[in-house]
């Protein structure tokens, strides 16, 4: 009964150095990817969601921007906190097309 399941495509990899913290921060690294693959929310919106704290959001938040897997849709008032904030997504479908920069001599 030791199934093990398959990260989802796409999905962050860390590296696993069998311990327990490593291996729940993967676990909690998952779901808040997965659930941003899903939904477009504030980080806050994920912890309320997810039950994950906020400091480990903002660190995931962080790391998944760093590698290109984290996008901002567009800035708004946050439903969980009222304040001004950045609704993310890890879906590549929802990303924001950069504007085409126009060259001097085109």
């Amino acid at each position: 009964m030791d199934a093990k399941k398959e990260a989802p495509e796409g999905a962050p990899s860390i590296s696993i150095k069998n311990s327990h913290k490593d291996t729940v921060r993967k676990t909690q690294m998952q779901m808040f990817f997965e659930y941003l693959r899903n939904n477009v929310a504030t980080c806050s919106m994920v912890c309320d969601a997810t039950g994950l704290k906020q400091k480990c959001c903002i660190r995931y938040k962080r790391l998944l921007e760093e590698n290109g897997l984290l996008f901002e849709v567009y800035d708004g008032d946050c439903k969980s906190t009222g304040f001004k904030a950045a609704y993310l997504t890890t879906n590549r479908e929802l990303m924001p097309k950069l504007p085409v920069q126009l060259s001097l001599f085109d």
